[in-house]
């Protein structure tokens, strides 16, 4: 499965950027910053730069070292699709796991993960050597250990799943929503399961530090080498500096709410009539996995806010999680295996 849609996304990928020579900016922009850490006048890791975190350029560098001798790799940003492919497919995994923990029917669970992997946004941000799918990917990952510990109650889940989220904030910032709220739900659960509130502290402390410590240990090294901290928001070559010159924010209101809105609607149109009926089912089946959901609904939730308060661009993929969503929605239909 994995090595199918690895190549699926690849041959799209590469007829994209060859063939149609249709070519991202922000993608290209990683790729450069890759080049500049291997080829550059003064050849450093740090030149990879601080704006943008650094996971889906540093997943680019054996690839890229390789354009010295085919420099069509960078020419095309081929470099770019060769990262975004297999963590598409990976994501693609992670979602059919899902599935196959639930114990969810054979025909269920394929069709769930087909329809997901062949999403036209799916296939689209595998193929473009963007950020969205290590993000999607790693989010997914962290999504399936916090379904399976609401069944194992392993602390290993938990561990997994914080350091899923980590990475997942070393590829997009919007990691930071969904690891606040893994944590607040493993406080709450644990804390409503044992009435121990320092049993359920320690749990959230499991899930939260490794998040905690990449948002440390990248605003340090950014501060240290450029004496700024948080440069996707002060630098001039930021979002913040970006969205003042271009004027693309939102004015907030009821405009910018429906737009985030149909955006999600566009994406996964079925969400509205799902989710509900799926809380109603885990009411009633006492089935507390679909709570695991919340870190999706999280980075969905940044995404309107940010838009509301014109922090952002109008962009579809910021509402991406809204893929997933709909396919884990979907599994959740079904009851866990030996439920009634």
């Amino acid at each position: 499965m994995f090595w199918a849609a690895t190549i699926l996304y690849l041959v799209i990928g590469t007829w994209l950027a060859v063939d149609v020579q249709y070519l991202q900016g922000d993608a290209l922009s990683r790729v450069s910053a890759t080049r500049a850490v291997l080829f550059s006048r003064d050849p450093h890791l740090a030149a990879i730069g601080f704006v943008f975190t650094p996971l889906t350029a540093l997943a680019q560098l054996p690839v890229v070292a390789l354009s010295e001798w085919w420099p069509q790799i960078t020419r095309w940003g081929l470099s770019g699709v060769l990262m975004s492919a297999p963590f598409m497919a990976g994501a693609v995994v992670q979602i059919h796991g899902i599935a196959a923990d639930r114990g969810c029917p054979t025909w269920l669970r394929w069709a769930v993960t087909a329809t997901f992997a062949l999403h036209p946004m799916i296939l689209y941000y595998g193929a473009n050597g963007m950020s969205e799918a290590p993000f999607l990917m790693l989010l997914c990952w962290a999504l399936r250990r916090l379904i399976r510990w609401f069944t194992t109650d392993d602390v290993h889940d938990l561990v997994f799943a914080g350091l899923a989220l980590a990475l997942a904030y070393l590829a997009r910032y919007d990691a930071l929503a969904a690891a606040a709220a893994a944590t607040a739900l493993v406080v709450a659960v644990v804390w409503f399961r044992r009435g121990d509130p320092r049993a359920a502290l320690l749990d959230g402390i499991v899930v939260a530090l490794p998040t905690a410590l990449a948002f440390a240990v990248w605003a340090a090294t950014s501060w240290l080498i450029t004496g700024q901290a948080l440069q996707q928001f002060s630098s001039q070559y930021g979002n913040a500096a970006i969205l003042d010159q271009s004027g693309g924010g939102s004015d907030g209101g009821a405009a910018a709410l429906a737009f985030s809105v149909a955006e999600i609607i566009g994406l996964a149109p079925a969400l509205v009539l799902l989710l509900p009926v799926v809380a109603v089912l885990a009411g009633r089946r006492r089935d507390p996995e679909p709570l695991a959901a919340v870190i999706l609904l999280a980075v969905l939730g940044f995404a309107t806010l940010a838009y509301f308060r014109g922090l952002t661009f109008p962009f579809l993929r910021f509402y991406l999680c809204a893929v997933p969503l709909l396919a884990v929605t979907v599994v959740f239909l079904a009851p866990r295996a030996g439920q009634p």
